[in-house]
């Protein structure tokens, strides 16, 4: 009976067994989900700003045998799908989404790295949720041979960085967002100035919550980047500058409250930021036998070892520094009244070439430019009265100038903007608007610079908002030394930020 009851229960079990694999079958062949297979995906190497276009060769799974062959035909139907193009780190961190299409076309702003990027191409099937990726490897190489760095605020009030360079093929490349794509620290508390130190080729970058430099070929930033580390002085966390200003093969870094440390760009040297110069020895300061701290205003002059020139703001007169080798010793000296313009107000203050100019109004409030030349028996700038001059202040337009740049010509030029209208100031004629050409309009002026503080180029570069849109653009114009109000177009720059803080020339 036994024996029995056993053959009973294992035939039961064999019906159940096999009702459930009936079942089973039924429910996973109720409904077969057609798949995708994506190919023709390469690694690839580019330079930074460059575009990549990228078109993978989708094709739908139409049967697959039960020996896993599969049997492909033409992707007919696209829009069931939603696309990502995903940056991916070796340390599998997201880097960036670069598009969103079937086809990835764009301009790859990523970091340079020595590591490359694992981009994964994603497809996801609206109706199911069902993904399917393939991927590449993206290595991002540095090909700009020269261009301009553009210094601006983002949506967010952020410091951020774009490149506007040239290959060595005479190739363009623009590289949008640099800070964000290395996640520089000091974004926060506005956009202060962007430099290029050739010598070290060091790009400073200095904001409201720091200052520090980046890698010229490869933009990458480190903590032990930052100013303080260069500085004699030890400085807190957070100390930043608000200008770095180039005169003749010196920088002058300088804070909001007028605090100034001269660094030297000798790449022989270390790389020192000195002690501030604001402290006037007795026999300089205006207080009889005392020493005397001083506000220095944020314009420079002269250069070479001698004779750097700068104005006294607390007491009104320009003085002059001489600078060891080093950078490392920096002690202010007077110059004579007739020479220091003492009691004026200083409007500008700049170098190009072997003249320094200075506009200044005296105390009857007449407006005066002011030269400085250097001579080369003494190493150092004298100033020459012969060549000083009343400006004529037309329709009071000086009074309302801004983004003043002095232009190394013959005869230096100097150009300035008032809102959208950019004017030069010519010798016996006053102030005259310049005239662009026809394929310039400007919107609001926020940035003009020369480039022969960087070059023997006469290049005026001029940095405008678009009039009534969104975003600026870039001009680059020569300058024609006998007509100084006639600029040529040289090259013009589309898509760039609005609002343009500073611009450098990076080579």
């Amino acid at each position: 009976m036994r024996k029995h009851s056993n053959i009973q229960k294992l035939i039961l079990l064999l019906a159940i067994a096999s009702a459930a694999c009936y079942s089973d079958k039924g429910n996973y062949d109720y409904k077969w989900i057609p798949g995708v297979v994506i190919s023709g995906l390469k690694d690839t190497t580019v330079s930074i700003g460059e575009r990549l276009r990228v078109e993978p060769v989708i094709s739908s799974v139409v049967k697959e045998a039960y020996n896993r062959e599969q049997v492909l035909e033409k992707f007919a139907n696209p829009e069931d799908y939603s696309y990502a193009w995903e940056a991916w780190t070796r340390l599998k961190v997201l880097r960036d989404t670069l598009g969103t299409g079937m086809v990835l076309d764009t301009t790859i702003n990523l970091a340079i790295s020595d590591n490359a990027y694992w981009i994964i191409f994603k497809m996801t099937e609206k109706a199911s949720g069902v993904v399917y990726q393939e991927s590449f490897l993206l290595t991002v190489k540095n090909e700009i041979a020269s261009g301009l760095v553009l210094l601006y605020e983002d949506s967010e009030g952020q410091a951020e960085l774009d490149v506007a360079g040239m290959t060595p093929a005479g190739e363009d490349r623009y590289v949008a967002g640099v800070l964000r794509q290395i996640d520089y620290p000091f974004r926060g508390g506005g956009a202060n100035f962007v430099e290029f130190e050739a010598a070290r080729s060091h790009l400073w970058v200095g904001t409201g919550t720091g200052t520090s430099w980046l890698n010229r070929l490869t933009f990458e930033w480190k903590d032990t980047q930052i100013a303080q580390v260069h500085m004699t002085q030890g400085k807190p966390a957070g100390y930043t500058f608000k200008d770095m200003i180039y005169t003749q093969g010196y920088w002058f870094f300088i804070t909001e409250d007028g605090e100034v440390s001269p660094y030297s760009s000798n790449a022989s040297t270390t790389g020192l930021i000195c002690a501030s110069i604001n402290l006037l020895p007795p026999g300089v300061s205006a207080i009889d036998g005392s020493y005397q701290e001083i506000k220095i205003a944020p314009y420079f002059g002269g250069g070479a070892i001698n004779s750097a020139l700068f104005w006294d703001e607390t007491n009104k007169r320009v003085l002059k520094c001489p600078i060891n080798s080093t950078a490392t010793s920096a002690t202010p000296t007077r110059l004579p009244d007739s020479e220091s313009f003492h009691g004026h107000e200083l409007r500008f203050m700049a170098t190009a070439g072997q003249v320094t100019g200075a506009v200044l109004q005296t105390p009857g409030g007449e407006l005066i430019y002011a030269t400085y030349v250097y001579n080369p028996s003494g190493a150092a700038y004298e100033y020459k009265p012969e060549f000083t001059r009343v400006l004529t202040n037309t329709n009071g337009l000086l009074d309302q100038a801004r983004n003043m740049t002095l232009s190394h010509t013959t005869t230096p030029f100097i150009y300035f903007s008032v809102g959208s209208k950019l004017y030069v100031y010519r010798e016996g004629e006053g102030c005259a608007e310049v005239d662009a050409g026809q394929e310039v309009a400007f919107g609001e002026i926020t940035c003009i610079r020369s480039l022969s503080a960087y070059s023997a180029q006469a290049d005026l570069i001029v940095a405008a908002n678009n009039p009534g849109g969104e975003g600026g653009t870039i001009y680059t114009f020569t300058i024609t030394p006998t007509e100084s109000k006639q600029l040529t177009l040289k090259k013009k720059i589309e898509g760039a930020p609005a609002d343009v803080k500073d611009i450098t020339y990076l080579n």
